[in-house]
């Protein structure tokens, strides 16, 4: 992730009032917002990330097989 996407999500996140930024101290939660429904994009990254994060761990699993061979 670049810091341009980070700039850009902190910019939205703080017009929508839902973090506050101040110099020296960095991002804070204001609040969270109303409707706590992950959106659809939001599911479908986190089921990516858990498809991700097995794969890792069978890649782990086999290089430690191999290791011990």
């Amino acid at each position: 992730m670049t810091l341009e996407t980070v700039r850009k999500a902190q910019s939205e996140l703080a017009q929508e009032g839902l973090v506050g930024t101040r110099s020296t101290r960095g991002v804070y939660v204001i609040k969270t917002p109303a409707d706590a429904t992950p959106s659809r994009e939001f599911r479908m990254v986190m089921a990516e990330l858990q498809r991700l994060a097995g794969r890792l761990e069978t890649l782990e699993r086999r290089m430690s097989e191999l290791e011990n061979d």
